[in-house]
């Protein structure tokens, strides 16, 4: 390859080409894939990456994700002792091993240009079932992974083209849902497939493959400078914050997030330190997951106009001491530690954040709830599960109130329409509405919740929640207050009885209904007296 350096429009212009492709990698995975949690809420994301596995372009999907491929991708390519080679896709899920939970399944393939790997296409993707002690593999009691469902070291599901069959027959016979895991997985191939054609077809012979090659430095180099130019504009000193997740499922304690950033010379140290024991429930996030979510925290907190890539990551340094809820020992269970824990991340680095004089300042955030539930549809005699999240309010700022009913940072996922769920499950949406006045007051509000109710139509079906916040609600800023907790009630024949935000295998009989009432982001600023 000739070095040489590009000028900086057509390092412009060939990173908008990159993140084209991944934007467009992510509608082939909506366009072809089979269960709503695919299909409709978009929870998988799509990225291309150099020779070494460092992200170059992310498609605008799942920030948790996007955040973390990464550390499958570079722990794939270390460990595969045959190598990778033209042709080879590889499927991993092994939250040990740099994934994030067992039902996010990652696949990448490289890309090939006269037999030389050039770059990679990933993507990961949330699957509704993987096994394991609950329908969607979320299973509240667990305490070791193993309890957790179908676990893939990175192996190759294609071998230079051809199928590995006995995998994908081990996998298949593993899962719930064999029909819609198969059909999201070849999803997802199609989505390589499509990205290696569009490099090999389109950008090579257009820029030529020396100037895509050469404009990689430049791109991480780029937004390598633009982060540490903002993290340079915090403020001197240590500052510390700290949150909780209410309990693990299986104890009643809380276990606390505790956070200490410390900006120097345009390098961020954000160190958990303090933070708890790991714990007993499958709370656990795994240190890919206690990265990315950091990651999302800093890039929430600072210049939102910074390229997300590789570059971006290099000032920060993440500090998480093994043993402990962010960082725990294998085999520690951790299905839900890459969502509620994830987002307990995120906040706290956040509120450090703020006080190290971050530009942008929020409230807490009301988080999303997750809701599984599977069994036998009576009518058609064929099995389901179903994956939902209903989302919470965001904090207010200092200069407008939260935004209703949104997504977690951790997610950009969107919800599944009560028509297309209706249609495919023996349940009803029998409400899905704003949680009036479950956002902070303050000067600004909070944004509100939601309050939505499911009602099993027919059959039995086996419930589980994987959710947080029914205890330490979204802090407020500034003497604004917080947000309200969350609530779930179980309806049966009319009477209703509370239940704890963790749940597993709850049985449901038809006519039952499951009411969940999400939180509302934290307020900002004192209210102002009227009059």
């Amino acid at each position: 390859m000739t070095q040489v350096t590009p000028n900086a429009v057509t390092v412009e212009i060939v990173r908008n080409a990159l993140e084209t492709t991944v934007a467009e990698m992510s509608a082939v995975m909506l366009r072809t894939s089979h269960a709503p949690i695919f299909s409709e809420g978009k929870d998988y994301s799509c990225a291309l990456y150099d020779r070494d596995g460092v992200p170059l372009a992310q498609a605008h999907d799942c920030p948790i994700h996007l955040a973390n491929i990464q550390f499958s991708l570079q722990r794939a390519l270390h460990d595969l002792e045959e190598g990778v080679d033209e042709g080879d896709i590889v499927v991993v899920n092994d939250p040990y091993l740099g994934g994030s939970h067992l039902p996010d399944i990652t696949v990448f393939r490289p890309i090939c240009v006269d037999g030389a790997i050039v770059l990679y296409a990933a993507n990961r993707a949330h699957h509704v079932d993987v096994g394991g002690g609950a329908p969607g593999s979320f299973v509240a009691n667990a305490t070791e992974i193993f309890q957790e469902g179908l676990r893939l070291p990175p192996v190759k599901l294609y071998r230079r083209g051809k199928p590995n069959t006995d995998l994908i027959r081990v996998i298949l016979k593993n899962v719930r849902n064999p029909d819609y895991l198969y059909g999201d997985l070849h999803a997802q191939i199609a989505a390589l497939l499509h990205a290696d054609e569009r490099v090999r077809n389109d950008l090579v012979p257009r820029f030529g493959l020396d100037t895509i090659l050469n404009c990689r430095d430049a791109i991480l180099d780029y937004s390598e400078a633009r982060m540490r130019d903002a993290v340079g504009r915090l403020k001197p000193g240590r500052f510390e914050a700290s949150d909780h997740v209410d309990d693990d499922g299986i104890v009643d304690v809380p276990l606390e997030i505790k956070v200490t950033v410390e900006a120097t010379n345009g390098h961020l140290v954000i160190d958990f330190e303090g933070s708890s024991p790991q714990a007993a429930g499958p709370v656990n996030s795994v240190y890919a997951v206690t990265a990315g979510a950091a990651y999302i925290g800093v890039l929430n907190s600072l210049d939102g106009d910074i390229p997300v890539n590789g570059g971006c990551y290099r000032p920060i340094e993440i500090r998480a001491p093994e043993g402990t809820v962010v960082n725990p020992r294998e085999p520690a269970a951790c299905t839900a530690g890459n969502t509620y824990t994830a987002i307990r991340i995120i906040d706290t680095v956040r509120r450090a954040l703020i006080r190290a004089g971050a530009p942008n300042v929020a409230a807490g955030e009301g988080e999303h709830a997750q809701f599984l539930a599977g069994g036998t549809d009576p009518a058609s005699h064929e099995p389901y599960v179903f994956y939902e999240m209903i989302v919470g309010g965001w904090g207010a700022t200092p200069t407008k109130d939260g935004e209703n009913a949104l997504y977690a940072l951790n997610a950009n996922c969107e919800n599944t329409p009560a028509e297309v769920f209706e249609t495919r499950f023996p349940w009803r949406i029998r409400r899905r509405s704003l949680r009036p006045n479950s956002g902070g007051t303050g000067l600004h509000r909070g944004g509100d919740g939601m309050l939505v109710e499911y009602e099993l139509l027919r059959g039995t079906a086996l419930a589980s929640s994987a959710s947080d916040r029914a205890h330490f609600a979204p802090y407020g800023l500034e003497g604004g207050s917080p947000g309200q907790t969350a609530t779930f009630t179980l309806i049966h024949e009319g009477e209703r009885r509370g239940l704890p935000s963790k749940f597993g295998n709850l049985e449901m009989v038809a006519g039952d209904v499951m009411e969940i009432a999400t939180s509302g982001g934290g307020g900002y600023g004192a209210p102002v007296a009227e009059g």
